[in-house]
């Protein structure tokens, strides 16, 4: 049996903070409080921990797991400057029931600050000290559809690649239920796309 672990509901997710929890322990995606009965204060909304591998697997062209990390983080993660119309977070909190993609930065929370071939060199760096570092897609959807994240094979991909890499056999997924539905989404544009699909082409072509 091949094994997927995916989350079927459009994301993110709202998340509220209560005045009961000791500050620092982070925010709760229910409204009122389990413990004390009170309604919390709206955090905006968040990108839980498979989000958040889909689009950094779709920003650096990595897998979002796996030893490579480290030297994807330290050669790529300087060439990138945070957003500063959503702080970093790629989501724009309208209301407790609506968010939208941040424009200035295509929901990926960032923009990148150097040349493409400057890119490319940290690219190539990081497939030569792990050659099996490098995904075999990108989830241009990671704000606007299932994400599926393959086990076998440390990365994430959409839910026809899933069945695809299944060949046949049965898929079992590990699904959480749906949140409140958000509102208009914006997914991120084909320029972030382009820009990447063609970094990694070319340094595959000349790792080969």
């Amino acid at each position: 049996m091949v094994t997927f672990r995916s989350r079927e509901y459009t994301m993110p997710h709202a998340m509220w903070r209560h005045s009961c929890c000791p500050a620092g322990t982070g925010s709760s995606n229910t409204p009122v409080c389990g413990a004390c009965g009170q309604p919390g204060v709206f955090d905006g909304w968040h990108l839980s921990m498979y989000e958040m591998m889909a689009r950094y697997q779709y920003i650096y062209g990595v897998k979002p797991l796996g030893p490579h990390r480290p030297l994807t983080d330290q050669l790529l993660g300087p060439m990138r400057q945070r957003c500063s119309n959503c702080a970093g977070n790629g989501i724009c909190s309208l209301s407790a029931d609506a968010w939208r993609a941040c424009a200035a930065c295509e929901g990926t929370g960032g923009v990148w600050t150097r040349t493409a071939h400057q890119v490319e060199a940290a690219y190539r760096e990081i497939l030569r000290s792990f050659p099996h570092s490098g995904a075999r897609g990108r989830p241009h959807d990671f704000l606007g559809g299932t994400v599926v994240l393959d086990l076998a094979h440390d990365e994430v991909v959409t839910p026809a690649c899933a069945r695809s890499r299944a060949g046949g056999e049965q898929v079992r997924a590990v699904a959480e239920a749906s949140p409140a539905t958000a509102g208009e989404v914006r997914t991120a544009s084909n320029r972030w796309g382009t820009l990447l699909g063609w970094l990694l082409g070319r340094a595959r072509g000349r790792a080969e």
